[in-house]
């Protein structure tokens, strides 16, 4: 018998994406990218490959997948926030947005990254800092006027 887990109301067997996210082995989640899942355990599989690849995106090879796969989770996002709020009654932490913002200031794409930072605030996102991302996009700002002097 299977492993079950809790989604949309009801337990339902869990699928690749579940292992493979489960796992925390980013090989194994990035072998599991393509396959078709519920919201959920989509968003964990995207947010597990950005987290992992960003706390190693000194190596050009991690900073590489964190990017894509920030881009491919920030482009999914709606179904999994409707999934949060009818399901889970609330809204998830998704730390992909400040993630990539960082990525994006530190690689000197100031306005990309700044319109992320906008992009979390207009869906009612929180970055957990004591400004949010009102206060992060100012900081990005400053970085880059501070450059382009």
């Amino acid at each position: 018998m299977g492993q079950f887990i809790h989604r949309f109301g009801k337990f339902i067997e869990a699928d690749k994406v579940y292992l493979a996210w489960a796992s925390n082995d980013i090989d194994t989640m990035l072998a599991a990218i393509d396959i078709k899942s519920n919201p959920l355990d989509r968003h964990y599989l995207l947010l597990n490959i950005v987290n992992l690849s960003y706390s190693k995106r000194e190596i050009e090879y991690y900073k590489e997948i964190a990017i894509k796969t920030a881009k491919l989770h920030i482009s999914e996002i709606k179904p999994i926030l409707d999934y949060f709020n009818k399901y889970e009654h609330c809204t998830p932490s998704i730390p992909t947005f400040q993630q990539y913002a960082t990525i994006l200031t530190e690689i000197g794409e100031y306005n990309n990254a700044i319109n992320i930072c906008k992009k979390a605030l207009e869906l009612g996102l929180d970055d957990g800092t004591q400004g949010n991302y009102d206060a992060r996009i100012k900081r990005i700002e400053k970085k880059r006027d501070k450059a382009f002097k």
